[in-house]
């Protein structure tokens, strides 16, 4: 592509998610174009962070592939690694060190358009914190999830899908997830123990990041650095479903947002 033609084009892509990351001029901008009676009155994030798109990984449970430009390809981390976000609910909801003694009931992830999504039938019992908070429940022996039952698979069939998913991806990556210090990781772990994988998973040579810490690294001052209370801010929505794969989807944009260096990036990552 010509030097004239992508400075042009990165500068509307940073036009663009100027306004879209910013709830008040999102509406002004769905204002203004109303009132010229243009067809079309809001923007979509776009990124530069993308490379060449990998191959179909469909036989995989809960794995999927989305050819839509320019979500499709996956998101290529500042530090040279795919970067992959993930997320799980657990059946135990409420303090960190509860929520990390549950079961994993939903693992996904993403990169780009690349998607990954189980539910998993936990061995334990879900607590009635996460039946309200999260909408899990289990009935006559099947999983439910906001009065709709899921289709399950085991624990270690649900890893084993996971780590095909990771390597599908140029390795080694950068795995992200928000609070994967003090729940995400540690679960993930646990898992991975109790299903005699962390060797396979080792091998993956991963390294890891955290966005909340990341979230407080490039905005300090905010009042809360929950995920969902981020949401609004940056992206003028809102979400709070507990679901893993809709979790990994906003923060995908979030961190499209975002944009982060390279150095803020290293010194979120352990």
């Amino acid at each position: 592509m010509p030097p004239e033609l992508t400075e042009v084009l990165n500068q509307a892509v940073q036009m663009v998610n100027y306004i879209k990351s910013r709830p008040l001029k999102s509406r002004l901008f769905s204002q203004l174009c109303a009132e010229m009676g243009a067809d079309h009155q809001s923007l979509i994030l776009h990124t530069e962070n993308v490379i060449t798109s990998i191959g179909y990984v469909r036989t995989l449970p809960g794995c999927h592939n989305d050819l839509r430009w320019p979500l499709s390809r996956p998101l290529q981390a500042s530090l040279g690694r795919p970067l992959v976000f993930f997320d799980l609910e657990s059946s135990k909801q409420g303090f960190d060190s509860d929520s990390r003694k549950g079961d994993i009931i939903q693992l996904a992830a993403i990169s780009g358009g690349h998607t990954f999504n189980v539910y998993i039938m936990p061995q334990g019992v879900i607590n009635t914190v996460t039946e309200v908070v999260t909408g899990f429940c289990v009935e006559d022996g099947k999983l439910s999830h906001n009065d709709t039952a899921v289709s399950t698979v085991t624990l270690h069939e649900a890893l084993t899908s996971f780590l095909a998913f990771l390597r599908s991806f140029n390795l080694p990556i950068l795995l992200a997830a928000h609070n994967a210090k003090d729940f995400a990781l540690p679960l993930l772990r646990k898992a991975l123990i109790r299903c005699y994988l962390t060797k396979q998973f080792q091998e993956l040579d991963p390294s890891f990041l955290d966005t909340n810490l990341l979230s407080k690294a490039l905005y300090p001052g905010l009042d809360s650095y929950e995920q969902e209370d981020l949401l609004y801010p940056f992206l003028g929505e809102n979400n709070n479903k507990h679901n893993a794969l809709e979790n990994v989807t906003a923060l995908q944009s979030l961190y499209r947002v975002w944009n982060p260096d390279q150095e803020s990036v290293t010194q979120c990552s352990f």
